[in-house]
């Protein structure tokens, strides 16, 4: 190593727009060996997916996973977003043991749903959570009670072996994605205001921390050939695109660093396809979701744990701020279809995860949670037709089947036009 790579942040940049000038946008594209040699010219088919993150806290127990992935399969879902916590076995402070791939494979022939990106979104947001002022408190919905119980660098050793665990399975699936949420790195970001003036030191040092908390387990993914795809979010580490361009500048450009898209959590001035398009994301955009916002007159950023009462509300996917269709147009020309079937092996599909919320549906309604539990234990299908009322998550996944299901142009329609 030469002594400059051995500099610290703060050592190396003087002040904050030092560091965020040092962006290299060749070292932004991804270099990993899915990629080397991909065709942006292969066609690409999108289908039907669910992100199952609220589903878990509907259909819940032993048979939960089966639950969802039927549901999934009823509403015209090919694939699933399974979030981590329904990927359990047993899981405690001192074991992590998940289902076996083979256990997954079983659960896809029954079902007819196939697992795409695993969601690590929760636990890898207490990575850094948890070592923050009043850790425990703000991870204490995300961490089994008796791992909370043990020291804050306990439980960050703990979510970094679990981490491990689910990276080894889904490389071990031939799934090379991993949707995640990063914890607040400082601080001084937690209030998403560089206030007051004359604190880069503070937040060079909250990146620094970032990238030496994190490093294990992304070198971990590094090694076994696996993107960490976060959401760049409300409430996370990278809430913009520039703050993912500071993320990628502080990990030196890790492989393992990708974006998972959501459109419905760009706001303030900055919409998906800016957002889409900035040089450090468009690169290393890898997956996506599908998810729609209003937004009304007020303040974005207040204090308001009510989300149905906040000013950005989530709504069906037709009627929201964000074109879903165009957003999903734009997915493909940016090659994150491309780059997802290559990491996915997926034959040229590319998975359109529905994550469904409405401020005023409920998610799922008592009909639909009957019916399933019926038909996962061997009941005619039929009895889902004869549901009255369907909820916001399956109305969402309909509407992407019927909607979002296209296949992009291998050549431009002009050369198909008649000549005279």
């Amino acid at each position: 190593m030469t002594s400059n790579e051995t500099q610290t942040l703060r050592e190396k940049f003087p002040n904050f727009g030092e560091f965020m000038d040092s962006f290299d946008p060749r070292r932004a594209v991804l270099n990993v060996p899915a990629l080397a040699g991909i065709d942006y010219s292969k066609q690409i088919t999108t289908r039907p997916g669910v992100e199952l993150g609220q589903l878990s806290g509907v259909f819940t127990g032993p048979e939960g996973l089966l639950h969802c992935m039927t549901f999934a399969s009823l509403c015209g879902a090919e694939t699933v977003m399974a979030s981590t916590n329904l990927l359990h076995k047993k899981v405690t402070a001192e074991t992590i043991e998940l289902l076996s791939v083979k256990e997954l494979n079983a659960l896809e022939e029954k079902t007819g749903v196939k697992f795409g990106v695993f969601s690590g979104h929760c636990v890898w947001w207490t990575r850094m959570g948890i070592l923050r002022e009043h850790g425990k408190q703000l991870c204490q919905a995300l961490l089994p009670a008796d791992v909370l119980a043990m020291g804050e660098r306990k439980i960050a050793g703990w979510v970094d072996d679990y981490m491990k665990k689910v990276i080894d399975l889904s490389a071990e699936k031939g799934n090379h994605i991993i949707g995640v949420f990063d914890g607040p790195v400082s601080i001084a970001q937690v209030c998403g205001y560089a206030w007051p003036f004359g604190i880069d030191s503070l937040l060079l040092q909250g990146w620094e921390d970032f990238a030496k908390e994190t490093r294990p387990v992304h070198q971990h993914a590094e090694e076994m050939g696996i993107m960490l795809s976060r959401e760049i979010h409300n409430g996370c580490a990278a809430t913009c695109a520039d703050e993912f361009q500071q993320m990628l500048i502080a990990t030196d450009y890790s492989p393992a660093v990708g974006v998972h898209k959501d459109p419905s959590h760009c706001d303030e001035g900055e919409d998906y396809l800016a957002r889409l398009n900035h040089p450090a994301v468009k690169p290393r955009a890898t997956s996506t979701h599908i998810k729609n916002m209003k937004t009304y007159r007020g303040q974005m950023r207040k204090t308001e744990p009510r989300w149905q009462k906040r000013n950005k509300r989530f709504c069906e996917h037709d009627e929201g701020d964000v074109n879903l269709k165009d957003f999903t147009f734009h997915l493909l020309e940016a090659g994150v279809g491309h780059r997802y079937a290559a990491l996915m092996g997926t034959g040229g599909f590319f998975d359109l995860a529905s994550e469904a919320e409405h401020w005023k549906l409920e998610l799922v309604t008592a009909e639909e949670i009957a019916a399933v539990k019926t038909i996962a234990a061997g009941g005619d299908r039929s009895l889902w037709d004869k549901v009255k009322v369907h909820g916001a998550s399956a109305r969402g996944i309909m509407w992407v089947r019927d909607n979002l299901v296209v296949r992009s142009a291998g050549v431009p329609f002009d050369s198909l036009m008649g000549k005279t």
